[in-house]
């Protein structure tokens, strides 16, 4: 079987924890140590595995179905399977999905955010995030900012120096988010087609420091 750098991270006894309150993130990645704090008394512990599709389609329909607002800002159209298939299978251009990231964060059994990641594009040593997505009554709670440390940490833990997200200009919100952590627009594609829209997109890149 081949090795799974994320597979350890997510296993029992390696737990990823999100303190909603306090939005500090517990754990350790494989690779290297995470910062670590107690959570608050009180506070609702949140939980990031790794997902599957043959077990968690079903979770992932139900946060595109809630976050509708979302799809159809970027798609033109209603949440439906193509966005489940698309999150699971897709990659982009020259990645290996085996050495991709598909995660959810958990609060007890529901899935409040998912994030995929891959490795290869646009070039060979860097890092893409494809989507980084929550369930609308959890957004603007600080839990983007903790979620994307993770994925910088394994991504600096696969060798990875720069980091990518592609965002739409007319999503201002996410685009701010990215300034916010540091991500800076570096080029400008489009039109691009998604679905029933054509879109300008910015693609954004930040370093990682080791």
């Amino acid at each position: 079987m081949a090795h799974d750098p994320f597979a350890q991270l997510l296993e029992p006894g390696r737990r990823r924890r999100i303190c909603k309150q306090r939005v500090d993130v517990v754990g350790i990645v494989e690779h290297a140590a995470v910062h670590r704090a107690k959570p608050t008394p009180g506070a609702s512990d949140m939980e990031l595995r790794k997902l599957d599709p043959s077990k968690h389609a079903a979770l992932v329909a139900g946060l595109f179905l809630k976050s509708n607002d979302f799809v159809r800002l970027t798609e033109g159209v209603d949440a439906g399977p193509a966005q489940v298939a698309g999150f699971f299978k897709g990659v982009p251009p020259g990645c290996d999905i085996a050495r991709s990231v598909k995660v959810g964060l958990f609060e007890g059994a529901a899935l409040i955010g998912i994030a995929d990641m891959a490795f290869g594009y646009p070039e060979a040593g860097d890092g893409y995030i494809g989507l980084m997505l929550f369930a609308p009554e959890m957004r603007g709670k600080g839990l983007g900012k903790a979620l994307l440390a993770l994925l910088e940490e394994e991504a600096r833990a696969r060798g990875a120096e720069r980091l990518f997200a592609g965002v739409i200009q007319a999503n201002t919100g996410a685009r701010g988010f990215w300034l916010r952590e540091g991500f800076l627009p570096v080029k400008t594609l489009g039109p691009v087609t998604i679905s029933a829209h054509a879109h300008m997109v910015d693609r954004m890149a930040k370093m990682l420091k080791k």
